[in-house]
């Protein structure tokens, strides 16, 4: 294995545009919080949002990789035994490498998100902490569902605080409250993701509440066909992976399904708020997701 490889395998590329798509969810609320804010205005400003949006996303994308890499980083003794391929037990990049490559990510992440918003520096801090805590906690299976959740939740907290708009709370914090629990769900499953894992298939279940209770605590008639269709794809997406699940004699296919539905998770979100453009951007996060992980590891 080639070095470029080796950090393209580290640094889970093909996942990427699920961390994207989770952007575009935060940047819908953005608009959407925009539009509520002047709504009584006779002259509305206009939103500049491709700085900040370009901006959050590369910061969240340091972020990303820094706690892929230091987690990494962490597991090499453990990989040593169990996975001696993989890039760090392998040989072929250092441990010190990668510590350096991982906290010069984190302290990037930190430097983007200040020329943003406040907010969003603040958040991004939070972000980072719960990055680290994950990092050096995962082992033990109660901080790793809660500390991963939280992650995944947070993004999009911060990308949604990097617009200028009035903080809202809500559907913000029930939004971000989904996909934790999606990432808790995905994480528990993808435990012992290198064994023949089929008994957990049925657990894949746990993952439809984080897409219908947010549609149905803020369905709207005007919306409803979007609606409709995104939990209608959201569900046989599901069902097909546990089909994955039974079929396949690893848990890394499921798994990789299951990452994919992240994008789909988000564009559920952004149709419920009534966002269906940017939701179609989601949605193509997901073909770049599947196209992605037939060449690139994804977990």
């Amino acid at each position: 294995m080639s070095k470029a490889r080796a950090w393209v395998n580290v640094l889970r590329l093909s996942n990427t545009p699920t961390l994207i798509s989770n952007v575009m969810v935060g940047f819908g609320l953005g608009i959407a919080a925009h539009r509520l804010q002047w709504s009584d205005a006779t002259i509305v400003p206009t939103l500049s949002p491709l700085v900040p949006l370009f901006l959050v996303t590369l910061a969240l994308l340091c972020a990303y990789f820094a706690g892929l890499v230091l987690n990494d980083a962490i597991d090499v003794e453990f990989d040593k035994k169990n996975r001696p391929d993989r890039p760090l037990p392998s040989g072929t990049i250092s441990k010190t490498q990668v510590w350096i490559v991982g906290f010069s990510l984190l302290v990037a992440a930190l430097v983007l998100s200040t020329f943003t918003q406040i907010l969003a520096l603040y958040f991004m801090a939070a972000l980072l902490c719960s990055v680290l805590i994950y990092t050096y906690l995962h082992r033990f299976i109660i901080p790793a569902l809660i500390f991963m959740g939280l992650c995944r939740g947070m993004v999009y907290v911060v990308a949604f605080s990097a617009f200028n708009v009035t903080f809202q709370s809500e559907p913000l914090f029930v939004f971000s409250l989904g996909i934790a629990w999606y990432t808790a769900v995905l994480t528990f499953i993808a435990r012992g993701e290198s064994k023949n894992n089929t008994a957990k298939r049925w657990l894949a279940l746990l993952l439809l509440p984080a897409a219908y209770v947010p549609a149905i605590m803020y369905f709207t008639q005007f919306q409803f066909i979007w609606i409709v269709l995104s939990l209608g794809l959201f569900t046989i997406w599901t069902v097909f992976t546990i089909v994955v699940f039974h079929l396949s004699e690893k848990s890394v296919h499921g798994i990789h399904m299951m990452l994919v539905g992240f994008c789909l998770l988000d564009v559920v979100y952004l149709c419920v708020a009534a966002e269906v453009p940017i939701a179609i951007v989601s949605g193509l996060c997901a073909i770049l997701t599947i196209i992605a992980q037939r060449k690139i590891l994804g977990t």
